[in-house]
């Protein structure tokens, strides 16, 4: 017992965590030593961290090795306290562990007292119950085993009968405001569990996924994550993912708004809509049976992601090669970029009017293009560059072409470019554009190939650009597959994110307000005070990707504030960076909704920031539509590797998402 609050330790999978519950009490003399069963440790096979938690009084000692762990907490100059080492068979803990432990309990009564031990440890003999808890261990194997644990209290003799036996202090007034704690299982499906951090933070950490899964489940989560690999691999620009997504709407009997208002017909509860905007932009919405002033669930997503863009005159020849000249799009690191297979994917817009698409280096018997990279024997003054000019931007030119067209050279007429020829004559032959078509073309260089099963356990998904159609393709199955509904759901893909949100494809523009207007408009409630407050009525989850945990940058994250893989669907009540700046900042009120609804559905979820106060920041569409004064939060889906060519998504995490935003709603 610490500051009567009892300290909790889980060990789960290779991850080690170590943390004091409530320290509150902590410098009012706290007296009790808890220690946990652990292996058994020699001291000098123990890595220790020692850090002092007030100035004069507690002090903290933690001993990791391997999965054991043992925690000292000493009153400065004064506590000794002895451990109770408990073997355990292939690091499980089941009723042999509870028996081992006893007996260290039997011997530590010889020591301390045996009235005061057998009081704390309680629990397995129907002894103050209060004094135990479950604690997760991993068995070596991954699957975690939740047995009740006695723990064991050595404190020290000459404070033996009274501060075991002494009454509980009354609560401070801050705890006496503190809503009283649910009776949960700490390993329930979506609820957390107390470990102990070296700050002596209260930590809540959520369980993996995974582990509460069945089979049909796993088949469900597999089923859906095929469909995703597909969507990934085939749309990899924002035209492509709105192209797709309307494919999926009609399919699910969505109707294009343009043709009920060209046909002049009423909207009523039941009907689905779709509207596109320039291409880039869709909205799809689902007339509930409430009046629309009342507002509607609305899930939103981008489907651009970080590339590059051909500029509009980007051919040339240097070194008998062909390049093409590009401008990078959104935050990219550019040496990412050089020695890998690229491909370019838009259109060509002619002045005719027609519309060429452009998917080369996608194929399995396509060619690819790559953006060359200086070899490591000329590269020492680049190496000692910072990494952000190792690479100059300028350079990202993209080699198309290392054959000349055939000419005489005492041809007049011969190409000053043969190399450049050769490319633009292929072009010609395969897709009939002119050079001068660049000028009204859409062009982007992304990485070439699918995406993968990651893995030998195939529990992850490497592609490009789940940044962020990782959150846009299950909130459009989550829309689509959600018939009835009371409130009004709406799923909105935008543009132009990556980059501000700007333009008429991003949030910015008017597109998701003139839609709803005229969506409203055909329902029968058309008066611009209805419009405003169905907007402020409103409630959405801004769904963008968060920075999973990486344990080789662990610098970068504050651990009980980060997202880690495979715990589920991730809500940031906040975004932005130094000091909040540029983001949303959810209500309370409205984030106890959403655990709510969470928690009713059973969905996994997290709660994040984007890494370590001050080590960086970004933002989302979250604010663009907060300013209609509806509520709105992040949420999301944990990614390795952000923006960069492959970024890594769980799988787990990709289901939770779809079965948070489903349950968002029906339910909102």
């Amino acid at each position: 017992m610490l500051g009567h609050e009892l300290i909790h330790v889980a060990v789960a999978g290779h991850q080690q965590h170590v943390a004091a519950g409530l320290f509150t009490q902590a410098r009012h003399g706290s007296q009790d030593i808890v220690a946990f069963p652990a292996l058994g440790l020699q001291n000098r096979h123990v890595e220790r961290g020692e850090q002092l938690l007030d100035h004069r009084k507690l002090r903290m000692q933690i001993g990791v090795h391997g999965r054991a762990l043992r925690l000292i907490l000493r009153q400065h100059l004064h506590a000794h306290a002895r451990f109770a080492l408990v073997k355990r068979h292939d690091h499980t803990v089941g009723v042999k562990g509870i028996d081992h432990l006893e007996k260290h309990v039997q011997k530590a009564e010889d020591r301390v007292g045996g009235a005061p031990v057998r009081r704390i440890h309680g629990g397995r003999h129907g002894v103050e119950g209060a004094v135990h808890e479950r604690v997760a261990v991993d068995n070596g194997k991954g699957a975690a085993l939740v047995r009740h644990i006695e723990y064991l209290a050595l404190g020290w003799a000459r404070f033996a009968h009274t501060s075991l036996h002494a009454p509980r202090p009354a609560a401070t007034a801050h705890q006496a405001s503190l809503p009283p704690r649910p009776a949960r299982d700490t390993m329930a499906h979506g609820t957390s569990t107390s470990t102990i951090d070296p700050k002596g933070a209260c930590v809540m950490e959520r369980p993996c996924a995974w582990k509460k899964y069945t089979p049909q489940q796993v088949e469900e989560l597999e089923e859906l994550c095929r469909g995703y690999k597909q969507f990934l691999s085939e749309n990899k620009t924002e035209r492509l993912c709105v192209k797709t997504g309307i494919k999926m709407a009609k399919e699910a009997g969505y109707v294009n708004l343009e043709t009920v208002i060209a046909e002049g017909r009423e909207l009523k509860a039941g009907d689905k809509v779709y509207a596109a905007n320039h291409g880039k932009d869709l909205m799809l919405v689902n007339l509930g049976t409430a009046p629309l002033e009342q507002g509607f669930n609305i899930l939103g997503a981008h489907v651009d992601s970080p590339r590059l863009d051909l500029k509009q005159n980007p051919a040339f020849e240097a070194g008998d090669m062909a390049y093409l000249d590009t401008h990078y799009y959104g935050g990219v690191k550019s040496y990412h970029w050089v020695a890998s297979p690229l491909a370019l994917v838009g259109v060509i817009c002619k002045k005719d009017g027609t519309t060429v698409d452009i998917n080369i280096g996608d194929k399995a018997d396509d060619p690819v293009f790559t953006i060359s990279d200086l070899l490591i024997h000329l590269s020492s003054e680049q190496m000692a560059k910072p990494a952000k000019d190792a690479v100059d931007a300028e350079i990202l030119d993209v080699i198309v072409g290392g054959r000349p067209v055939k000419f005489d050279e005492d041809d007049k007429d011969a190409p000053k470019e043969p190399v450049k020829q050769m490319f633009l004559d292929i072009l010609k032959e395969q897709y009939d554009v002119e050079e001068e078509d660049f000028l009204s073309a859409e062009i982007e260089v992304v990485p070439a190939g699918p995406a993968r099963d990651m893995g030998l356990d195939r529990s992850m998904i490497l592609g490009y650009g789940h940044d962020d159609r990782v959150c846009a393709y299950p909130s459009m199955l989550a829309q689509i597959n959600v018939a009835d509904v009371e409130r009004t759901s709406i799923t909105l893909i935008v543009d132009k994110e990556e980059i501000g949100s700007v333009g008429a494809t991003g949030m910015t523009s008017r597109f998701f307000e003139n839609t709803v207007a005229e969506i409203m408009t055909l329902a029968g409630e058309s008066s611009p005070l209805a419009l405003r407050r169905a907007l402020a009525r409103s409630r959405m989850l801004s769904s963008d990707v968060s920075a999973g945990f990486d344990p080789g940058y662990a610098g970068k994250f504050e651990t009980k504030n980060a997202a880690f893989m495979g715990r589920g669907l991730c809500f940031n009540k906040y975004t932005g960076s130094r000091g909040k700046g540029g983001s949303n900042d959810a209500d309370a009120e409205y984030v106890a909704l959403v655990r709510d609804i969470m928690d009713e559905a059973g969905v996994d979820f997290q709660t994040c920031e984007l890494g370590r106060v001050n080590a960086g920041g970004g933002g989302t569409i979250a604010y663009i539509m907060a300013e209609y004064g509806m509520n709105v939060i992040d949420s999301g889906v944990a990614v390795l590797s952000m923006h960069a060519l492959w970024e890594v998504a769980n799988k787990a995490d990709i289901y939770e998402a779809y079965r948070g935003y489903k349950a968002f709603i029906e339910r909102a």
